[in-house]
């Protein structure tokens, strides 16, 4: 008799799916590293940034600095939602993400506590902007059946980034007085690392949709990028190569057929107006 077993839930899912929460649950960790990077930096930070004279306010100051980070959460969530209607999710993460690298290694310069304020703001905004582009992104590609699980998949990304905070300024702790600035330095890094791997997954899936839409009868209306995906899904990586390297050197020759006909138009105008 043939096996009727449903297929597990996790076999069913394509690979850009994957990609997607991969992107995302990386998003969820470094964002959890920097902000349990906060938790951990911001006292010894607010030593280097006040005064001697201040320091018995420092619990107060620290008060400020976390009230004003989550408040920065609260508005990139709604800035982000707003974006995304605009430009798209997978922009809107990419460019949250961007924003999160920068104002974190800005945050490793600032000179006062004003300017580690401010910065903070910024970089609560970029966070919340990316947590709900992110949640949203992945929940969009997912299916119904396994959105949950992915869903739960793509939080634990934080609980995995505060341990590898805590791990790290183990180490970076030790460094003197300015190990909190070498602490925002180096969450630059992963958070640009997740930005290169979003521009490479294809998230919203509307490239995809119009693909197989578009070329949904094989030998009829396929369309060659279809035609390029089915090779590779087949492993074949050269007919996928060849098919690629034909339709660029048609798209090259009708790009220069039409650059050469407008030139040649322009001059005859040019010569009949003479």
């Amino acid at each position: 008799m043939p096996d009727t077993a449903p297929k597990p839930w996790y076999l069913a899912l394509s690979r850009n799916q994957w990609n997607t929460l991969l992107a995302a649950n990386l998003g969820w960790l470094f964002d959890g590293f920097e902000t349990f990077a906060l938790i951990l930096t911001v006292e010894p930070a607010m030593r280097g940034l006040l005064d001697p004279s201040q320091f018995g306010q420092i619990p107060a100051y620290i008060g400020v600095v976390i009230a004003v980070t989550l408040l920065g959460w609260g508005v990139g969530g709604m800035v982000g939602g707003v974006l995304a209607d605009y430009i798209g999710r997978k922009r809107t993460m990419i460019l949250a993400i961007m924003a999160y690298s920068i104002m974190t290694g800005l945050s490793a310069l600032a000179f006062d506590w004003v300017s580690f304020v401010i910065l903070r703001f910024l970089v609560g905004i970029a966070i919340g902007s990316e947590w709900s582009t992110g949640t949203s992104m992945m929940a969009e590609v997912w299916p119904d059946e396994a959105r949950g699980r992915g869903a739960s998949l793509m939080q634990c990304g934080i609980g995995i980034g505060f341990f590898i905070a805590s791990l790290v300024w183990l180490i970076m702790g030790t460094l003197g007085p300015d190990a909190w600035r070498y602490m925002y330095l180096l969450g630059i890094l992963p958070a640009l690392l997740t930005g290169f791997a979003l521009a490479f997954a294809r998230a919203t899936g509307e490239y995809g949709s119009v693909i197989f839409i578009a070329g949904n009868m094989p030998m009829v209306s396929e369309i060659t990028p279809l035609f390029i995906i089915t090779k590779l899904e087949q492993y074949d990586y050269a007919g996928a190569t060849a098919i690629a390297v034909v339709m660029l050197l048609v798209s090259f020759t009708l790009l220069l057929s039409i650059n050469l006909l407008q030139a040649w138009t322009r001059k005859r105008g040019q010569a009949e107006k003479v």
